[in-house]
């Protein structure tokens, strides 16, 4: 027991003692860092979770400290314990000065987190389109999976409602009919009481947009060739789910386009809703969208 108690104490004095220009980073005392750095401390030791100086300096946004910690030989590819690196940090930021810095740098542009989230996919969601422009001249994979619901980088720009980004990406290539994962519940009902739906997946980037309520994202999508009848596994087509989510002009866009109706403007939303209905909203769902 003592000799357990003894390590562990060693432990703790060893990490708080490395640890120092990474918490003098965190805690953006200049004078510290510069006085560490002077003194060649280990840039690359972490704190007891794993962050280290270089994560710190690059979440705070500052380019000159991430400059001088890579010249003194900081690893750009360190993980902590939440498997955080400091390129993820950057895509969270949208930054893209600092995504080219950490890139130049030897970071992966196609490195994923444990669940299979990538750097574009992270970007994706901010929407900086700039940012993205950078992963992928370094040769983001535009089609990547993550593996929690297999979604694609276009998935998430258009469940976001970033046109711009979707533009972006179906330029590069992604697949405007790719399929999120199928999720395979044993059950939808519980227990538990209160009443909940499980989503099923298999959604496409046009269905995202259908449920966000992107009327510009659909746009785009149409006009890359998505596929307007793709249903849910449901049989709700991005018309069915447009109106579902009361979104009445993605929804007067896709009867246009479709040939139900006359430009989307002109387009009433009570007939929207009764060519949906035609269309094959069933009972329950028109209970929902009349709720």
């Amino acid at each position: 027991m003592r000799i357990i108690l003894g390590l562990a104490l060693i432990a703790i004095s060893v990490f708080g003692a490395e640890a120092r220009l990474a918490d003098a980073v965190e805690k953006q005392d200049s004078a510290a860092v510069l006085a560490l750095m002077a003194q060649k401390a280990d840039v690359n030791l972490a704190q007891a979770d794993g962050t280290t100086a270089l994560m710190w300096a690059v979440r705070q946004g500052d380019s000159e400290l991430v400059d001088r910690l890579l010249r003194a030989g900081a690893k750009v590819s360190a993980v902590n314990r939440y498997d955080i690196t400091a390129l993820y940090l950057a895509c969270v930021n949208a930054d893209p000065a600092m995504i080219e810095r950490l890139l130049k740098a030897g970071a992966d542009a196609n490195a994923s987190g444990p669940e299979g989230e990538t750097a574009l996919m992270t970007v994706a969601h901010t929407g900086n389109v700039e940012a993205a422009k950078v992963l992928l001249a370094h040769g983001a994979k535009v089609d990547a999976r993550e593996s929690w619901r297999g979604q694609t980088a276009l998935m998430w720009a258009a469940g976001q409602s970033h046109p711009a980004m979707v533009r972006e990406l179906v330029a590069h290539g992604a697949d405007v009919n790719a399929r999120s994962a199928q999720q395979e519940w044993k059950r939808q009902v519980t227990a538990e009481p209160r009443e909940k739906w499980m989503p099923q997946g298999a959604l496409t980037p046009l269905l995202f947009a259908a449920r966000q309520g992107c009327l510009e994202c659909a746009q785009i999508l149409f006009e890359k060739g998505a596929d307007l009848n793709a249903a849910d596994l449901e049989g709700a087509s991005p018309l069915v789910i447009a109106l579902i989510n009361g979104h009445y002009d993605v929804a007067g866009f896709l009867l246009v386009v479709v040939g139900l109706g006359p430009r989307p403007e002109l387009v009433p939303a009570a007939e929207i809703v009764s060519a949906g209905a035609a269309r094959g909203i069933d009972g329950r769902r028109r209970g929902r969208l009349l709720a």
